[in-house]
């Protein structure tokens, strides 16, 4: 999920696709937005984890 994309703040999109998606539990969510700080917000908007670019194999950090 991109955070920052045109025309649509990617924090509110992820609410909204949480909400709107909330029965189908094979939904992922991940953003390669990573700054420090920025991830807990990510993961509060409903985002399932982060990846800092370039990722590796193995980089995907997800929500514990």
């Amino acid at each position: 999920m991109g955070v920052k994309i045109p025309e649509r703040d990617g924090l509110k999109a992820s609410e909204e696709i949480r909400r709107l998606w909330a029965q189908c539990q094979k939904l992922w969510l991940i953003t390669a937005y990573a700054l420090a700080g920025d991830r807990e917000k990510c993961l509060e908007t409903g985002m399932d984890g982060s990846i800092a670019k370039p990722a590796q194999k193995g980089d995907i950090l997800l929500r514990s």
